[in-house]
């Protein structure tokens, strides 16, 4: 997470941790710059196997979100091609509706993106 973990990824890589996945900064969806670079910090020291992306969903309706990701139809797909060319293999997502209606209020083309990437 981007509260400092993320400043040992070097250390923790050297472990047999079996997967390190990310939170912040890749759940948010609004500076894609700083996604990629976590990529990329990532990806030069974990290897693809061992490696996920975190992102944050989005909701169909605003007011079941606990949170705004920030995610835009066009900046998930390009930051899932930008990922995939890094060599990342793995996407986990954080429902954002959590505290309300679960996955179900989750909007549809994020769920096709995240569908299409499997």
């Amino acid at each position: 997470a981007g509260w400092g973990i993320n400043k040992y990824l070097a250390t923790y890589a050297q472990t047999s941790i079996d997967l390190m996945t990310s939170m912040s900064p890749t759940y948010f969806g609004s500076d894609i710059p700083a996604d990629e670079t976590f990529v990329d910090r990532l990806m030069s020291n974990v290897s693809s196997a061992r490696a996920a992306i975190g992102l944050g969903s989005m909701c169909e309706d605003p007011n079941d979100a606990m949170m705004d990701y920030g995610w835009t139809q066009e900046a998930l797909e390009s930051f899932k091609q930008y990922a995939a060319s890094a060599g990342v293999e793995q996407l986990d997502v954080w429902p954002a509706s959590i505290d309300n209606s679960g996955v179900a209020g989750t909007i549809e083309w994020f769920v096709d993106q995240i569908e299409a990437w499997a």
